[in-house]
């Protein structure tokens, strides 16, 4: 995994609920690409969970966690600039 995109990860981690929420809007993510965030981070279910409960493949899981993580990368590096 690039850099950024763990960054983001452990950010959306370790992150206060308010912050979290805000990186989400300000990201402006898909509605896919929140969901499958909020499954995996927040309720800490695995791509096959996410996968099985959205009916959509492991593969397009890991895509929309993917570029959801680079839009939140994106955010931080705006909000640190």
């Amino acid at each position: 995994m690039r850099e950024d995109l763990k960054q983001a990860r452990n950010y959306l981690r370790d992150c206060l609920r308010s912050e979290f929420e805000k990186a989400v809007y300000e990201a402006k993510l898909t509605p896919i690409q929140e969901k499958v965030i909020r499954e995996h981070i927040l309720n800490d279910k695995s791509v096959v969970a996410i996968g099985m409960e959205l009916n959509c493949s492991d593969t397009g899981i890991r895509r929309s966690l993917s570029t959801g993580y680079i839009r939140i990368a994106r955010y931080l590096h705006r909000k640190h600039s």
